[in-house]
């Protein structure tokens, strides 16, 4: 029971010190602040790959497997 409580304490002071990190770099411009939001996708594949070349060029490409895929774009947003 105590281990729960110590870790929980110190998950919350970790989450603490993470917070006041990031407010100094905001205040300092380095990471980005409230007005920004990110998007992105994310797509899963399942398949095994297969390439064909021919002269050194890929001519033909297939997948079999499983492989995801995440692209992430921060945006600016006006603030109302």
């Amino acid at each position: 029971m105590w281990e729960g409580i110590v870790q929980g304490l110190s998950w919350d002071v970790v989450k603490l010190s993470v917070r006041k990190a990031l407010s100094v770099m905001q205040s300092q411009g380095v990471a980005p602040d409230e007005s920004y939001e990110k998007k992105g996708r994310k797509r899963a594949e399942l398949g095994f790959c297969w390439t064909a070349y021919k002269d050194g060029k890929k001519q033909y490409d297939m997948f079999v497997g499983l492989r995801r895929f995440h692209n992430e774009q921060i945006k600016k947003v006006k603030k109302s």
